[in-house]
């Protein structure tokens, strides 16, 4: 039984890498690695690539695959999260075009921190206060993933580096 690593981004996983020696799966797509107690796989930014890359290994590879943890970075939508912090994430929600969607997931990990996946590059302060009433981080990728594990009935954990910040003047120029 093995866990799976999922990131969006080669650099988000470089010091699994580093530490763990993985070796490339023979797969549809090259982006998937494995050593003797995980998977690792590389998604591409997006919620269309997490979502099909995820679903694809673990349709395959399910019997062996026992949780599915997602990491990489994320925006913060409040002023309690600062650059350079750690969060691990509650629930996930989504947000397609100008709406939410209304089905979200809950990790095992019991905190005070959801995260919205946005569907498009989060780039303004209208942007962000908007997506602050529904969660305190945003993404672009845990909302695809956390789907896929729900599907296959896998336990699910998000861990979010904070790389950017709301700001205090950002918030009150949309006011």
């Amino acid at each position: 039984m093995v866990k799976i690593l999922i990131f969006a981004h080669r650099g988000e996983a470089q010091a699994f890498f580093t530490q763990w020696e993985f070796l490339k799966v023979n797969f549809y797509f090259t982006v998937l690695f494995k050593n003797k107690d995980h998977y690792l796989l590389i998604t591409g930014e997006g919620p269309k690539e997490a979502s099909e890359k995820t679903v694809a290994v673990l349709a395959a590879f399910k019997p062996e695959i026992t949780e599915v943890i997602n990491i990489g970075i994320a925006g913060s939508l409040t002023p309690k999260l600062k650059v350079g912090e750690h969060v691990w994430v509650r629930s996930s929600y989504a947000q397609n075009a100008e709406r939410c969607e209304f089905k979200s997931f809950t990790t095992k990990n019991h905190n005070n921190i959801d995260c919205i996946t946005a569907y498009s590059r989060v780039t303004t302060p209208e942007e962000k206060k908007t997506l602050s009433s529904f969660a305190d981080i945003v993404d672009r990728e845990l909302w695809s993933i956390a789907s896929a594990a729900h599907l296959f009935r896998i336990e699910l954990s998000a861990l979010k580096l904070i790389s950017d910040a709301i700001t205090l003047h950002s918030l009150t120029r949309t006011l």
